[in-house]
This record gives structure tokens, sequence and C-alpha cells, in this order.
């Protein structure tokens, strides 16, 4: 009866050193990201499966550039739009342009 629950401790000694390793691993590509806070290792640490998700969804904070906050501009998005359909217009026009010098030389 003692050996067995010596063999239980063990292998819980093992799981937990092993749950340790993988929890800090993901701790770690938390930090790269740009999240700095260690709650992240005892999410992944107690919660396994389910923090490994979370930390693995977390967004890259460090990659894209920050944003200043500004008020949203309706008429910005419409200077937008107008833009991308001159520059469609344009687009189409060179191409009606290269389809005519192949008309003429046929």
């Amino acid at each position: 009866m003692g050996l067995v629950i010596f063999i239980y401790i063990i292998i819980l000694a093992v799981v937990l050193v092993i749950n340790h390793y993988i929890a800090n691993q993901f701790y770690n590509n938390a930090v790269l990201k740009g999240h700095n806070e260690r709650k992240y290792y005892w999410i992944c640490f107690l919660l396994g499966l389910v923090g490994y998700l979370l930390v693995i969804s977390l967004p890259d904070l460090l990659a894209r550039p920050m944003r200043e906050s500004r008020p949203f501009n309706n008429y910005e998005t419409i200077d937008d739009e107008e833009k991308q359909t001159e520059k469609k217009e344009e687009v189409v026009k060179e191409t009606s342009n290269l389809l005519d010098i192949f008309k003429t030389d046929n």
C-alpha cells in the first residue's frame, strides 16, 4: 500500500513539473506578444488547455503600430471611397488603352 502511494506521488510530481514547463513556455509566448502579466502563467498552469488557447488567441501588441485615438470621421471614409473609385476608373482606362493598342496592331 505504501509503494502505491509513493508511485502516485511520483506521478503527480512529474505531471506538475511538465505542467509548469508548458505553462512557462506559454507565458513566454504571451510576453513576446506584449502581455507581461504573470496571470497568463497561472491561467495556463491551472486551466491547462483552456489557458493555452487563451494565450494563443492573444493579440500581438508589439507587431502592430499604436493607433492615435481620434473620433471617427465619416467624411474621411467617403473621401477614401472616392479615391478608390477614381483609381479603379484609371485602371479601367489604362487597360482599355492597352486593348486599343492591340486592336490597332491586328
